[in-house]
């Protein structure tokens, strides 16, 4: 293991942390030819840098997650001093990722598997269900989705492009790891519309609901088609944090990441999940194991 890595383990703390990732970005700057050589790598390090330090120190939850974040930074820091995209994979989580699914489901544990993971009428969306993205410390409450059902309005829109994703035949039986990631046609474009939606419907879209809390939605519902934003996930696979309300491009950024790992890795993650059943006696979605997984490892702290 890397010395920098070694030393990051060693943190107890998240100024501990931060100083670590300071040193690893001045490294980079040498490694970079005192910042004289690859201007853009060093825009994009400082801007990685500055999201990660200002977003943990003023929204994680604990040590843990503070220096979890850190750590992601400065392994972005590393790969851009070598040119490279940082993109991570769900395979360097095969040794914990039995551990992180256990722990989740467990109906003695604290996580909301089962509560959230019982899917209800698959065709139908009601204000309960709209409420659902709380179980996964989602803020939201009746001043987000009683907008969603009124008669008319930039709610009523989004509402009814969320609808349009459960009304459609091939979205019933489309799956993310096949599907064409094509916001013009197909049944990926409807899961398009309802995100962009959030953000333009009525021209100004609707406050506190956007991709986080629609991809949480719609996959209780179309488990297999539609993936779960979150930061963590978002996080794990691009080195940085999304920008606060993100509902079109950024999303955008994840998919094709995402679907092309999860494809790639999909054996090991099936083999691991055959046994396990939802609450409401399912399978286990390929999707919904790999954002347990991820989030689970990134909210725990874990260091395998």
């Amino acid at each position: 293991m890397c010395r920098q890595l070694r030393d990051q383990r060693r943190a107890t703390s998240p100024l501990q942390a931060e100083r670590w990732l300071v040193g690893v970005e001045l490294r980079t700057r040498l490694r970079m030819g005192l910042d004289q050589q690859a201007p853009s790598q060093l825009t994009a390090l400082q801007a990685a840098v500055r999201r990660v330090r200002v977003h943990a120190w003023s929204t994680a939850r604990n040590m843990r997650t503070t220096i979890a974040l850190f750590r992601a930074a400065a392994l972005r820091c590393e790969s851009l001093s070598r040119g490279e995209d940082y993109v991570s994979s769900i395979g360097t989580l095969r040794g914990c990722a039995e551990k992180h699914l256990q722990t989740y489901i467990d109906p003695r544990g604290p996580r909301a598997f089962r509560t959230y993971d019982w899917q209800g009428d698959p065709e139908r969306l009601s204000p309960l269900d709209c409420l659902a993205p709380a179980l996964l410390s989602v803020r939201i409450g009746y001043k987000q989705v009683v907008p969603l059902f009124r008669p008319d309005g930039p709610g009523a829109e989004v509402l009814r492009a969320m609808e349009a994703v459960l009304a459609n035949e091939m979205c019933a039986t489309a799956d993310f790891l096949d599907v064409t990631l094509d916001a013009r046609r197909g049944p990926w474009s409807l899961v398009d519309r309802a995100l962009v939606a959030t953000g333009e419907a009525g021209g100004t879209g609707l406050p506190d609901f956007k991709a986080v809390a629609v991809t949480k939605i719609l996959h209780r519902k179309r488990p297999n088609l539609v993936p779960i934003f979150d930061r963590n996930i978002y996080q794990f696979y691009l080195g940085e944090n999304p920008i606060s309300g993100a509902y079109k491009d950024t999303p955008r950024r994840l998919w094709p990441l995402l679907q092309a790992d999860l494809h790639s890795q999909k054996e090991w993650i099936q083999d691991l999940i055959a046994a396990i059943r939802t609450p409401d006696d399912r399978r286990l979605s390929l999707l919904r194991a790999a954002d347990i997984i991820i989030w689970e490892h990134a909210a725990s702290g874990c260091d395998t």
